[in-house]
């Protein structure tokens, strides 16, 4: 489905909520050319506070306070694998191992990403180009233009990949292909299960096992429900229970395709 842009594109695993939501801003912008800009990735931060104000962490030592017991977390600064810096706005700071993996992660991936900023006066340098919110808000009330008319807003899709590139009814036309070919392909593996060497769809310039190892490449989901089904087998016992299964998916995507039909 990949190969036929049905899929949207994955988002890699960065680990963090922050780097992540930096990822996702620089995929919904209409273009490159559109300026985001990064505030509050610290990294980092001050003796007494890990977390900002309203959060869990927050409240929780909010709520254990007493007089015998201030409302900070001393241990978070002074604890195992903790140590001072010098921040961008050239105040002390605080940060541990993981922080800074962060943002070495940030620097390394984000480097290349254009009209990317950081407004953010305090916390681990992130390698970007500094700027104020000021400098922004300034430009769009000169040009009175946010970047985004209601019409490009709609157009632009959540997952950038191929099928932005189709229109809703092309879209729904490849799918029914996709699944046809499937179909297809799914019911000359059974054949090939079932008759072996006698199967209509049997290619004879190749060994019947490469040519149902070929088969099952891509199709994983015959199999990986199995104990054993960490990759695609030849062995008896294995091709039985795959053969069992094309049935049930075969009978799936007819009814998808009915029902597909008629709504459509």
């Amino acid at each position: 489905m990949q190969n036929e842009g049905l899929l949207p594109q994955i988002f890699p695993p960065l680990g963090s909520v922050g780097l992540t939501a930096v990822h996702l801003a620089l995929r919904l912008r209409k273009n490159d050319s559109v300026p985001v800009c990064v505030m509050g990735l610290d990294f980092s931060f001050s003796a007494g506070k890990t977390h900002a104000r309203g959060t869990a962490q927050s409240k929780a030592l909010l709520a254990q306070s007493n007089r015998l017991r201030p409302a900070q977390n001393i241990a978070a600064a002074f604890g195992p694998g903790s140590q001072k810096i010098i921040g961008k706005d050239g105040a002390a700071l605080w940060t541990s191992k993981n922080l800074l993996g962060y943002a070495a992660l940030f620097r390394d991936y984000f480097k290349g990403a254009k009209n990317l900023y950081d407004i953010g006066q305090s916390g681990i340098d992130l390698g970007l180009e500094k700027k104020r919110l000021s400098d922004f808000l300034t430009k769009r009330a000169a040009s009175n233009d946010s970047g985004f008319s209601k019409q490009e807003a709609a157009s632009n899709d959540l997952w950038p990949s191929k099928a932005a590139d189709f229109s809703a009814a092309e879209r729904v036309q490849k799918v029914r292909q996709f699944l046809r070919k499937e179909l297809e392909d799914l019911r000359a593996l059974a054949d090939l299960l079932s008759n072996g060497e006698a199967a209509k769809s049997r290619d004879k310039s190749i060994a019947l096992d490469k040519q149902i190892l070929a088969a099952l490449d891509g199709r994983e989901y015959l199999y990986l429900h199995f104990p054993d089904g960490t990759e695609a087998k030849t062995d008896k016992a294995f091709l039985t229970r795959v053969r069992a299964q094309i049935d049930f998916f075969c009978k799936d995507i007819e009814t998808t395709l009915v029902i597909a039909a008629r709504q459509f």
